[in-house]
């Protein structure tokens, strides 16, 4: 079958603790304004997303384990407003996080080891970053465009394969107290046409 592991259509449900592993397409996915609380879950090795926000969704997503996916870590976008808080998203095949048209926000979290970029913003995305990690990644770290604005707070970007940070034309952003370091080209790039 090709469907998600778990479908979460309008509606508040609470997930604690949840594991799941290797389905066929993605694990979790929240539409259509759902709400909600998962927490302690272990997400991995699914053949598509592991966790997708979608239509203004606004789940609280707590200390949960995002991993291995064979595609993408965390995919949100349609004006989804999720709230991610102590998640490790780790490993996946290509982006760790892809947020585009939504404004999640991301606190304590931990973006690491992706296939591609760690974190990519786009679409016209306001998502807000707070002492998040975002590190060890083969493509950039961090990449910014398409009228996306993303407000990072406290921030720690390091020890990226290519760029730590790049703000590609039409990309905009805000940076308070972030540290780019340890990046094997270039910490921050800014293209001609992003106004930085």
């Amino acid at each position: 079958h090709t469907e998600p592991d778990i479908v979460v259509t309008g509606g508040a449900p609470t997930l604690t603790r949840c594991k799941l592993t290797g389905g066929p397409a993605n694990g979790v996915v929240f539409l259509d304004r759902a709400g909600g609380l998962m927490d302690g879950c272990d997400l991995q090795n699914h053949a598509l997303c592991e966790l997708v926000i979608s239509g203004q969704a606004a789940p609280e997503i707590k200390d949960c384990r995002i991993h291995k996916s064979q595609h993408m870590g965390v995919w949100i976008t349609d004006r989804a407003r999720p709230t991610l808080t102590g998640c490790r998203i780790l490993t996946a095949a290509r982006v760790g996080v892809g947020i585009s048209s939504a404004s999640p926000t991301l606190k304590d979290c931990r973006i690491s080891g992706h296939a591609s970029n760690g974190v990519t913003i786009y679409n016209g995305a306001r998502p807000v970053l707070d002492n998040c990690e975002i590190s060890k990644n083969e493509a950039p770290d961090l990449v910014i465009w398409g009228e996306a604005d993303p407000i990072l707070t406290n921030c720690q970007i390091s020890s990226g394969k290519t760029i730590g940070v790049w703000v590609r034309a039409g990309g905009l952003g805000t940076f308070n107290g972030c540290e780019i370091t340890r990046t094997k080209l270039v910490g921050l790039q800014v293209d001609d046409g992003a106004p930085l």
